[in-house]
């Protein structure tokens, strides 16, 4: 009987799969993180559209 975090089984295999150097699962959530930071900071920090004035730009 095998365990699900088993390396070997197909579904548990390509997280440890090497990807530039590093395993996927680090990839993946790196990514995972990147998108939820995106999420928070469109969704949640700047739910109001206004015209972005020199100084703000800059």
């Amino acid at each position: 009987m095998h365990s699900l975090l088993d390396p070997s089984l197909p579904h548990i295999a390509f997280l440890t799969a090497e990807v530039m150097g590093k395993p996927a699962w680090m990839w993946l959530g790196f990514l995972g993180v990147v998108t939820a930071l995106l999420g928070f900071d469109l969704g949640v920090l700047h739910r109001k559209s206004h015209a972005i004035g020199v100084g703000e730009s800059l």
